[in-house]
């Protein structure tokens, strides 16, 4: 429950970052490091463009969790995919 509410917290806050960049920002704008605190753990979500295609992965204390697919629409919704 508690990564289900971690994943909520970081989908809701990327897109909120994504949303306030320009309006012809492309989906490489959210490229990069993204930290926060959910309930005294610290959380670290990184996305990287390689060769045009985002990746990353979502790092919870110790545990690391890869992006298999990361992907923006035309209306800016952000969508994360995590690896089982």
């Amino acid at each position: 429950m508690k990564l289900i509410t971690l994943l909520v917290t970081l989908l809701l806050g990327a897109t909120v970052a994504f949303a306030q960049g320009t309006p012809a920002a492309g989906p490489t704008s959210i490229v990069g490091n993204y930290e926060g605190n959910l309930k005294g753990q610290a959380v670290a979500l990184e996305i990287r463009n390689n060769n045009g295609k985002l990746e990353g992965r979502l790092k919870n204390g110790e545990k690391a969790y890869s992006l298999t697919e990361i992907a923006v629409n035309g209306e800016g919704t952000l969508s994360l995919t995590f690896g089982k």
